[in-house]
């Protein structure tokens, strides 16, 4: 049997990116793209090896799931079969748990929203080292170290690229947790500016839109009717766009604050969803919380709206959650502008919130059960 000439060029694998924004995008891979992407994996978890066993039940069709680490690497996965028989997220994050109590993998993949839920739920659970990602990482996640596992691997990707950067945090770190989100490091081979709205470099420190340059270039998705959506993301020198917002520190570790589209805008001031969310969580009856920007017909403005998950029997009024970040934040007459950044105008409850495949919020379903809250003639969502 003669087989097909293969080209180092040609596709070899399709990957679909989360949907969270929408329609899932094809990304094509070459077999070049793939070797690349696996060096990737392998200095995003250098620890791994043939005796490694990594708890991870994304499908093959994403990034974070299709398995790299065990071509690269021979390590042993360990995986839930058929997440999507669980009537609810809580149900899915408990089978979660009990498969690594069983198997006691020596690293778990498991996204921000099972981590929250974990701690907040205090269900059990203790493994050598978790890697979480594909979304804002907030500081309070920290508490996963000693308490569920010895080392958190904070890591930062996307599926036209692969992981772009990660930082493994332990005990020692404690003092470098001080910001609201956990930073991470550019993996080897890739290059990360930060730039303001007019593609300019903005200093350190300062919030921007984050560009990425790597040894695998985005060359374009296979279903996207709208090549000026590719055009938008592919900048000259083979940096890419991502549409994340956020800054460099001092100590060059990259702060990923959020999706441009997700700001709150008001009167010139930005404030990102992870800041007023994080205000939110510190209430001792609140499990979850998202926030989203909601059109003020009026002004323009872009103000904040909230969809909470309350313990069992601990939901409280609109108004009581609104006192309560006034509260927290200290607003008064002085700093009235903080009102209307921070409290939000809309808070609807929910019991659980609707879950993505990818184990992340269904951010879209959420917003259209949110619409049935909003008066139409005074704001939309975006």
């Amino acid at each position: 049997m003669e087989l097909p000439r293969i080209d180092p060029e040609d596709t070899g694998l399709v990957l679909l990116t989360s949907g969270s924004t929408g329609t899932s995008k094809g990304v094509p891979n070459s077999h070049r793209q793939q070797i690349i992407m696996s060096w990737l994996y392998m200095n995003t978890m250098p620890q791994f090896n043939e005796v490694t066993t990594f708890y991870n039940d994304r499908p093959f069709a994403w990034t974070a799931g299709y398995p790299q680490w065990e071509l690269a690497t021979g390590c042993t996965r360990i995986t839930l079969c058929n997440p999507l028989r669980y009537d609810s997220i809580i149900a899915a994050t408990e089978a979660t748990c009990a498969v690594i109590r069983e198997h006691k993998p020596t690293y778990s993949l498991l996204v921000p929203s099972v981590l929250e839920s974990i701690l907040a739920r205090n269900i059990p659970l203790k493994t050598k080292a978790i890697l979480t990602g594909g979304t804002t990482v907030s500081s309070s996640l920290f508490k996963s170290v000693e308490k569920l596992c010895d080392e958190l691997y904070v890591a930062y990707g996307m599926t036209e690229i692969g992981f772009i950067a990660t930082r493994m945090y332990t005990l020692a770190d404690t003092k470098s947790t001080n910001s609201n989100l956990l930073s991470c490091r550019p993996l080897p081979g890739i290059d990360i500016k930060v730039t303001d709205a007019n593609g300019l470099l903005v200093p350190v420190g300062q919030k921007g839109v984050i560009h990425i340059r790597s040894t695998k270039v985005f060359d374009g998705y296979i279903n996207d009717d709208d090549s000026s959506r590719t055009k938008e993301r592919c900048l000259k020198n083979s940096w890419m766009c991502s549409n994340d917002y956020g800054y460099v520190t001092e100590d060059k570790e990259l702060i990923i604050e959020g999706r441009g589209n997700d700001a709150i805008e008001v009167y010139g001031s930005t404030v990102f969803p992870y800041e007023i969310e994080k205000v939110i969580t510190e209430n001792k009856s609140v499990i979850a919380a998202i926030v989203f920007p909601v059109k003020d017909k009026t002004t323009g403005d872009r103000l904040p709206s909230a969809a909470v998950v309350y313990k069992p029997g601990s939901e409280e009024s609109k108004e009581s959650m609104q006192n309560f970040i006034r509260e927290q934040l200290n607003i008064s007459k002085d700093n009235q502008l903080l009102e209307c950044l921070f409290v939000p105008r809309i808070l609807v409850s929910f019991s659980e919130f609707p879950h993505l495949l990818t184990g992340k919020p269904d951010r879209e379903g959420i917003k259209k059960i949110m619409q049935q809250n909003v008066e139409a003639e005074k704001y939309s969502f975006f």
